[in-house]
């Protein structure tokens, strides 16, 4: 008997409703990224007062600094930017190994915002049954995107059942 773990149960939940918006912000990142690459760092006037003086006589040039900046920026929004695709990707993934049905109730709730009427009229099943399908949805949902420890399983301690979380699931006589 399988049970959601409530955090990363909501985790799947919050990347399903900010899914498109995932998306978006891949986009601007790379056109913030090309508005970087074109922006062209002019030589300016001399300013002596930028140039430092010192036994080393290490002096600073504007144009290098502001170049090494924007190099460092663009560095950083790739970063992010495969950071973000790798949760878009993590999220195609996940939706890609629900069956037809429930694939149709995520896509619909949480992607395209529908009301759950709207989603039991597309799938042609009460609301009450697409709710309970979405919940094992999100829970097959949790398990490929945050591994086999978003599983809470049934643990026995004397006459208690208590459910805990385990990093690996045990091996059943079935298991082959």
């Amino acid at each position: 008997m399988k049970r959601k773990n409530n955090d990363t149960y909501k985790k799947t939940e919050w990347m399903l409703y900010n899914y498109k918006m995932l998306k978006v912000s891949v986009e601007n990142l790379k056109s913030e990224i090309q508005e970087l690459k074109m922006d062209t760092v002019g030589t300016g006037a001399i300013r002596y007062d930028r140039e430092k003086t010192s036994p080393t006589y290490n002096i600073v040039c504007t144009t290098e600094e502001e170049a090494i900046a924007n190099i460092e920026r663009i560095s950083k929004l790739e970063k992010q930017i495969m950071k973000t695709q790798n949760k878009i990707d993590k999220i195609d993934r996940g939706l890609s190994a629900l069956n037809e049905e429930e694939r149709t109730i995520i896509e619909s709730r949480y992607i395209k915002g529908l009301q759950w009427w709207q989603v039991a009229g597309i799938v042609k099943y009460s609301e009450r049954w697409c709710r309970e399908k979405r919940k094992g949805a999100i829970e097959k949902m949790a398990i490929g995107l945050f591994g086999d420890t978003s599983v809470l399983v049934p643990h026995f301690l004397g006459k208690r059942l208590y459910y805990c979380i385990i990093k690996k699931l045990p091996k059943t006589i079935y298991d082959n």
